[in-house]
């Protein structure tokens, strides 16, 4: 039986690997590209990179249907996605960055971190999954909070501390230090051997389909007037964040800030802030009605 322990280790790895390389392409690309003279306009169409994140469950379905079964299903999944991972992030070590303000080169670039980032939204579908079939029900509170903290993690590391290290250390070694963090988390689920689990043929059940799932969330926000405002107020916030925050660090680099002011106190400060607020707002849900 896998201990409990070793289960929540093995999902703080999975979470914490898969947060290194998203915290990177969220965090200090921006600052990196516009260190080297790349333009605004080009810097917000690397928001593009995301995009396998978004229309992810698209293929979800397939990696739920299929693996090598000798691997572990879902475990078939992660190896090969987070392998590949390490070694995109070696390939980028040797990438020359100071020629990004260059269009061929900046598109090579653009085209290796959106492989990487469908090779961790395959990994994000097969983790989540394979979290959902290994938690018991009494587990699985403990499980979100070890998720939440290596994917936040994750993003400090793979954000703040990337750029700190970029100012004391070249690019090589900082990728290839990226890439032996990553490396690091997959050693647990290297040596895990994952349970089999009950498949679903698609025929036992039928699901409802995404435009009926999306027509009952949608249901849920106009129950009453109060709710439909607060859907508004989310989506001005989510818009308004989303096309300000892309250019606040290029914005900072303009300003002069150095790499490791920006990776310390803006990201990784700005992280521990982002999660003190989540700590006190759920104590203030809890007792103040």
């Amino acid at each position: 039986m896998f201990r409990q322990q070793n289960l929540y280790l093995l999902l703080f790895s999975l979470y914490w690997a898969q947060g290194l390389p998203v915290g990177f392409m969220t965090h200090a690309l921006p600052v990196i590209l516009r260190a080297q003279g790349v333009s605004l306009a080009h810097i917000g169409g690397f928001g593009l990179l995301m995009l396998p994140w978004s229309i992810k469950i698209f293929w979800a379905p397939w990696v739920d249907r299929h693996a090598i079964s000798h691997l572990g299903h879902y475990r078939s999944w992660i190896l090969p996605a987070q392998f590949l991972t390490v070694g995109v992030l070696c390939i980028l070590s040797f990438f020359p960055i100071q020629v990004l303000d260059q269009p061929f080169y900046l598109f090579i670039f653009f085209i290796t971190l959106l492989f990487m980032n469908l090779t961790g939204a395959t990994q994000d579908i097969a983790t989540d999954a394979l979290a959902v079939n290994l938690l018991q029900h009494d587990q699985q509170h403990w499980g979100n909070t070890f998720q939440v903290v290596g994917s936040r993690l994750g993003f400090i590391v793979g954000g703040g501390a990337v750029l700190w290290c970029l100012d004391w250390l070249s690019w090589q070694p900082t990728f290839l230090l990226l890439a032996a963090l990553v490396f690091i988390n997959t050693l647990p689920i290297l040596l895990f051997k994952e349970p089999s689990h009950t498949s679903h043929s698609p025929h036992q059940y039928s699901q409802p389909s995404l435009v009926t799932k999306i027509k009952a969330y949608l249901g849920y926000f106009s129950q009453n007037k109060e709710l439909r405002s607060w859907l508004i107020v989310l989506i001005n916030f989510k818009v308004a964040d989303g096309l300000a925050g892309p250019l606040l660090k290029p914005l900072m680099v303009d300003m002069g800030l150095s790499f490791t002011q920006i990776g310390i106190y803006i990201t990784m400060l700005g992280a521990v802030a982002a999660l003190l607020g989540a700590l006190i707002a759920g104590w203030m849900l809890k007792h103040i009605s």
